[in-house]
């Protein structure tokens, strides 16, 4: 695993589980860059109902789902836009 810092990081974040294998690890540190919005297909910091996740974002015509790369993950529906918060972009 490779700990460098990336330039256009503002902070980390220690990755819980394994929803986000092959890319993340459990226990691995994302790096993140501070930031409102995330393109779709990105991987991104989450916040909704509560919780706190990395994922990669989609906004279709159906809506706004966070998605695992770990196929074993259902995708998350995001059905309340008013509990939703985009911390940042996974720079790395």
């Amino acid at each position: 695993m490779d700990s460098t810092v990336p330039p256009s990081a503002d902070f980390g974040i220690r990755v819980s589980g394994d929803s986000m294998v092959p890319r993340f690890a459990d226990r691995q540190v994302a790096w993140v860059r501070e930031q409102p919005t995330v393109e779709n297909g990105e991987i991104g910091v989450f916040s909704y109902e509560g919780e706190s996740y990395i994922k990669k974002f989609r906004q279709d015509g159906n809506g706004v789902r966070l998605i695992s790369l770990n196929k074993a993950y259902s995708d998350i529906s995001i059905t309340n836009l008013d509990a939703f918060r985009i911390f940042g972009k996974v720079v790395g």
